[in-house]
């Protein structure tokens, strides 16, 4: 248990020398908290013992995997694409189990859906007394949600600010490998524009979870959003891997090579 306080405190004492966002208090109410969402930005969480605090995702997006520096000290809920957290007890081993304490309980928590990578720092807050006027001066969020950015077409033509990509300068050497079984899950669509992979579905396709590749073969999930029926990857990635349950499809970006013939267009390479 000592080892653990004194991790604990220096976890808290780290935590204060970097930088993070904080969310927005809303206008009628600070415990609801809106925040926009950066693929590399870390968002503080106040949370409060005794209190449920729920982050809200994308309501197209669903929680694949949760995971903390000090799991034993929270309880994580995911719902769809709502987590909700709650701090608890300690449970030491030949002492009584130690009661969450602001401070000690600060850790980093770590959330990847099946769109997104989500960095917090999540922090017990303290206060007085548990008053609903206390609870507001600690910045406890009851609810903490995020606000997405618009997607790029729909922002120039509210607002333009350059020229269109012009048709010419799109790349759209893409091949796809299809798994047995896995049509339902096929882009109709693939290119790019040298910063961002465009993929575009049937309507009412559902959109499947999208992996970069590397060249070990290790797969990293992609940051991504979407724009009516096109997944928009902040990336241009050799091999993008779409999965969806047993559905896999092999995307190839085939730009580096000469000899290849236009895909996408899509032409299919051998089932996986």
């Amino acid at each position: 248990m000592a080892a653990r306080m004194m991790a604990a405190g220096l976890a808290a004492t780290a935590l204060s020398a970097h930088a993070f966002r904080i969310p927005t208090p809303g206008e009628q109410d600070a415990r609801i908290q809106t925040v926009p969402y950066h693929p590399e930005e870390v968002v503080l969480v106040r949370a409060w013992n005794g209190y449920v605090t729920r982050i809200v995702f994308d309501e197209q997006e669903k929680i694949i995997d949760v995971a903390a520096g000090f799991a034993d000290g929270w309880q994580f809920s995911p719902e769809g694409n709502v987590l909700y957290i709650k701090a608890k007890s300690f449970p030491a081993q030949g002492s009584p189990a130690q009661a969450p304490e602001p401070g000690l309980w600060n850790t980093n928590l770590l959330v990847k859906t099946d769109r997104r990578l989500y960095d917090f720092d999540l922090v017990l807050a303290s206060a007085d007394a548990a008053t609903p006027q206390a609870l507001q001066r600690s910045r406890m969020a009851y609810r903490l949600q995020f606000r997405y950015p618009a997607a790029p077409q729909a922002a120039s033509r509210a607002s333009p600010v350059g020229p269109a990509v012009p048709a010419g300068a799109l790349n759209r050497r893409y091949a796809m490998q299809v798994g047995n079984g896995s049509d339902g899950i096929a882009p109709i669509a693939a290119y790019d524009d040298g910063r961002h992979t465009w993929l575009t579905f049937r309507p009412g396709q559902p959109f499947p979870a999208v992996f970069a590749v590397a060249p070990d073969g290790t797969e990293t999930l992609v940051n991504l959003h979407i724009d009516n029926q096109s997944l928009v990857i902040h990336r241009v990635a050799p091999v993008l891997m779409l999965r969806s349950g047993a559905s896999v499809i092999r995307i190839v970006n085939q730009n580096g090579d000469a000899s290849a013939s236009p895909a996408f267009e899509c032409h299919a390479e051998p089932a996986l």
